[in-house]
């Protein structure tokens, strides 16, 4: 499952206390910086019909398979979460889960730092596919491939990933290598794009519903400890 790294609310004495959510605030701060040259690029992008071809059925088709592909990977990731095993479990950092996703559950940065994650994910997909696909191929099949599945499940080890996250990030990255072999750079940028966008909602949608239901069952537990 996409799981969420532990995020107690209270911003700055998890900065000083955690070595993992810098890494979250880093991100926050990298994001920031990056929307500045891509939104004058997009901007003259949008006047010479670039995104119009968004409107295209291969990339509608492109969006569906994103989200076919997120369920599909879930559903293996929780197979292997089921194995509980330690190997599979093994992190650099001590946190369980993505450390990008941390600032989420906090109680005032949540909502903004979501609407800038949605703003950045296009552009940080943009830049992987130039990088794990594009730059890769040149090199050739072998190197594409390569590149694309375990150096590209490694380096998400970074945000806190554990090596059962690693092997579904490899798969998937393999699955993005083929898919832009078959129709190019545009078709998996929108895939890879259409991808994180829909796991960022389900992330949301997973907190959104935790939060109610944990506060109903520390009611219920202070009324049958009160009863």
């Amino acid at each position: 499952m996409l799981t969420i790294a532990r995020w107690s609310g209270r911003l700055w004495s998890d900065v000083q206390k955690s070595k993992a959510q810098p890494v979250g605030l880093l991100f926050l701060l990298l994001c920031m910086l990056s929307l500045v040259p891509p939104v004058s690029e997009f901007t003259r992008a949008i006047f010479v019909g670039y995104w119009l071809k968004l409107l295209d059925g291969s990339y509608t088709y492109m969006v569906l398979m994103a989200g076919l592909a997120l369920y599909l990977e879930i559903r293996f990731d929780g197979y292997l979460k089921a194995r509980k095993s330690r190997v599979l479990e093994w992190s650099f950092f001590s946190t369980k889960g993505n450390t990008i996703y941390g600032p989420l559950k906090h109680k005032w940065l949540g909502w903004p730092y979501a609407i800038m994650l949605a703003c950045c994910i296009p552009v940080l997909a943009l830049a992987e596919e130039l990088i794990f696909r594009e730059f890769a191929h040149q090199f050739g099949l072998l190197a594409l491939l390569l590149v694309s599945g375990p150096i590209f499940g490694l380096i998400h080890m970074s945000s806190g990933a554990n090596v059962r996250r690693v092997i579904c990030i490899s798969l998937m990255g393999l699955a993005m290598a083929g898919v832009y072999l078959m129709i190019g750079l545009s078709g998996v940028f929108v895939f890879h794009a259409s991808y994180n966008l829909i796991a960022l909602g389900w992330v949301i949608i997973q907190l959104r519903l935790a939060q109610p239901l944990s506060r109903l069952r520390r009611r219920s537990q202070v009324v049958s400890a009160t009863s």
